[in-house]
């Protein structure tokens, strides 16, 4: 078979046809199927402006699929100003049953057809003018789908497709197929052409006017009235009074989640009529106020007749909950709470049940927060997470130098990270926070000393960088911090360092601290063996997870986190602090206390000002490191990585500690902090003391009174070390 080449022809050829004179704007990706650790050096890749071809073909020899923004603007939905064309998309179906199904739509002929060799055509209807209207032409787009039965996800205004000419590139960055036009017609419509030979619309002007509730509070109403409105039985002559129900509440929600809540709260109705599809057959005026006048009109239910409702089914309000009348109030909470996690856990939609149990809870006098509080704190039951204050009856206390194994801290990153415990890094924005992450994620890879601490660390191992803010940006954000530290290519790099982040292409949104997000964090962490995990942002991941950053249960989601990550490695958190932090100290943090108090370590970054002689540098301040005084000092980002401007270097003299102790003990004389140091008079006092800290969280020395003395482990290793001195 000969060697497949991009056909540069081609792909002008339909430029060309499209209009694009010097405007085009490429995407470049890798196949889905390409495995995650590649796809991730390989990264998508937006393409425009001057200079776009070479990096097309740079693109297409690193083995990625070329893609083109088809109507006219910018990279987005909000930037694209005119839409060039009706296209369709159809996958998993043969291409002969492709042709068939547009030739028998009535729709004119295609103005163009592409195939692009993975099975799959690409049919364009070209418009003589364009259509400013991108809503009214993404709900073209969309009844055309639903009437060809082709990809439903193709509507998007700014919706990219394979270029012609271009090579279709599989899992293994090899050419599987040449992308190429076999049909091209004269034909140029308008939009009265494609639309008359489509059937009525079948997407309502309901669905369109109101596809989200516009508020929670209004939907978390309309939800609470619901269910205290008796359950619908097929044959009780009451279909008019819940359809009506049943449209007042898709203005509220949208069809689908409305038909989904109706489902849940009449089964027998579901059973036997399509209540998402009823939703969308809304008949009559329609407004926000349709649901509660029929909900008070019809059923005596508004937002304090919980008893007048269940009144009406002969039951109190205790009964009209679906439980059992003498299951006591604080198990039932706790069980639906439980129903609660178990739908959160999930991946699919369940957010009409989600809406029944959390409305169901209010009724019984819990507040959103504190049904997230709860929610949450029964996630780390679940998982036996120790994240509760309160005594578990066991016997407290133990005898002085009772030691367990495994107790010495080690450090991970030494100044700045201890091995299984968490630090907050906070700072504002453009101040260099992902950059000294990635340093940070370099030192956990590595054991390379980091600033001030010239001590290499104790532990190594694979980091694992959650970009959850900025969005599908936050790759290239982390890359180029990479880029800058001159690590981005450096195989350890490559293979120690996996990113989780927003993903456009294949459709995944960025990471939060939803149940089902922790629990992909915790099988993560029990698959792989990471040394560290770093949480870029604390508010983004908390925002996405619909947190509120103020009242929310963050103690409780920090405490957990916390806990899950310390029984794999060690966590890094990014914070941004809201206004001047200078002074503060470690309540500049700001926001919830929570983000610094709960954390082993608290670290902060400040830009300082420029003077006539020093440029640009910024300060780093560890406000709280057990074990460890607080410090300070300045640095910069050189040619060359990390260097100190301003501040004390702790180096590794660990060794001459260990074997001046072991002198003075020989000689009978004081082993003081002062003694040792006289003897190591060209050593900083700062170094000595933190070094002689650090000795003794390791379990090399031990101290008594004033008197450092070695422990059975120093004195095995002084003797080492007098062996490779001799």
């Amino acid at each position: 078979m000969s060697e497949l080449k991009p056909d540069l022809n081609a792909a002008k050829t339909f430029l060309d046809l499209l209009g694009k004179n010097g405007d085009a704007r490429f995407r470049a990706f890798p196949h889905k199927h390409t495995p995650p650790e590649i796809k991730r050096q390989l990264r998508a890749r937006k393409i425009n402006g001057e200079g776009s071809g070479d990096r097309v073909l740079k693109a297409r020899s690193d083995g990625l699929g070329i893609y083109l923004v088809i109507n006219r603007g910018g990279d987005d939905k909000a930037s694209i100003t005119e839409c060039i064309a009706y296209f369709a998309e159809f996958d998993g179906t043969a291409e002969a049953d492709q042709l068939q199904r547009v030739n028998d739509s009535g729709l004119p002929e295609p103005s163009i057809i592409n195939r692009t060799g993975g099975g799959s055509l690409h049919f364009y209807w070209l418009l003589d003018t364009p259509i400013a209207n991108k809503a009214l032409w993404q709900s073209d787009m969309k009844r055309l789908a639903g009437y060809l039965g082709s990809d439903k996800s193709v509507n998007d205004p700014s919706r990219v497709m394979r270029l012609p000419g271009s090579l279709y590139m599989g899992p293994d960055q090899q050419p599987i197929a040449l992308v190429e036009t076999i049909h091209v017609g004269d034909g140029r419509y308008t939009r009265e052409d494609i639309i008359s030979a489509l059937p009525n619309d079948p997407t309502p002007l309901l669905e369109q006017s109101s596809p989200q509730p516009a508020n929670d509070r209004t939907a978390e109403r309309a939800l609470d009235q619901l269910y205290r409105i008796p359950s619908r039985t097929p044959g009780s002559n009451t279909r008019d009074e819940y359809l009506r129900l049943l449209w007042g509440l898709a203005h509220i929600l949208g069809p689908d989640r409305a038909g989904a809540a109706m489902a849940v709260h009449s089964p027998a109705w579901a059973a036997e009529e399509d209540l998402v599809e009823k939703a969308r057959e809304a008949n009559g005026t329609i407004t926000d106020g349709t649901f509660f006048e029929v909900a008070k009109n019809d059923f005596n239910v508004t937002d304090s007749t919980a008893d007048q409702t269940a009144a009406r089914n002969g039951k109190s309000s205790q009964q009209r909950s679906h439980v059992d009348d003498d299951e006591p109030l604080e198990e039932l909470i706790s069980r639906k709470v439980g129903e609660l996690l178990d739908l959160r856990l999930l991946t699919q939609d369940t957010w009409a049940k989600e809406m029944a149990l959390i409305a169901e809870l209010g009724w019984r006098g819990l507040k959103r927060h504190d049904i997230e509080e709860r929610m949450y704190a029964a996630l780390a039951n679940r998982w036996k997470l120790a994240i509760s204050q309160s005594h578990n009856k066991k016997r407290r206390g133990r005898s002085p130098n009772q030691t367990r194994e495994g107790e010495q801290q080690q450090m991970l990153v030494h100044g700045f990270l201890p091995w299984k415990r968490d630090a907050v890094l906070f700072g504002a924005g453009g101040v260099g926070k992902t950059t000294a992450a990635v340093r940070i994620a370099w030192s956990a890879i590595t054991g390379e000393p980091l600033l001030d601490f010239e001590i290499p660390g104790d532990i190594t191992g694979k980091v694992l960088f959650i970009g959850s803010d900025g969005g599908t940006g936050a790759y290239d954000m982390w890359q180029n911090a990479a880029e800058d530290l001159g690590i981005a290519n450096d195989p350890r790099w490559i293979n120690g360092c996996t990113h989780w982040g927003a993903d456009e292409h294949d459709g995944i949104g960025a990471w939060s601290v939803t149940p089902a997000g922790l629990q992909e964090l915790k099988t993560e962490l029990e698959e792989n063996n990471y040394a560290l995990v770093i949480i870029d942002s604390w508010k983004a991941v908390l925002s996405l997870a619909g947190v509120d950053f103020g009242i929310g249960p963050v103690d409780t989601i920090v405490r957990l986190i916390q806990a899950l990550i310390a029984k794999h490695c060690s966590g890094l958190y990014l914070h941004h602090p809201s206004g001047n932090t200078k002074g503060k100290g470690i309540s500049g943090a700001g926001g919830n206390q929570n983000i610094n108090q709960i954390p082993y370590a608290v670290h902060e970054l400040r830009v300082e000002p420029v003077s006539d002689d020093r440029a640009k540098c910024v300060r780093w301040i560890a406000h709280k490191l057990r074990g460890y005084v607080s410090r300070e000092f300045l640095y910069r980002l050189a040619p060359d990585g990390f260097q100190i401007v301003e501040g004390e270097l702790v180096r590794n003299c660990r060794d001459d500690i260990l074997i001046t102790v072991s002198d003075l003990e020989q000689m009978g004389t004081a082993t003081t902090s002062y003694a040792i140091h006289n003897l190591l008079s060209t050593r900083n006092e700062s170094t000595i003391r933190n070094n002689l800290t650090k000795l003794r969280q390791d379990g090399f020395l031990k101290k008594t009174g004033s008197s450092w003395h070695l422990t059975a482990k120093g004195k095995r290793t002084v003797t080492e070390l007098t062996k490779t001195h001799v």
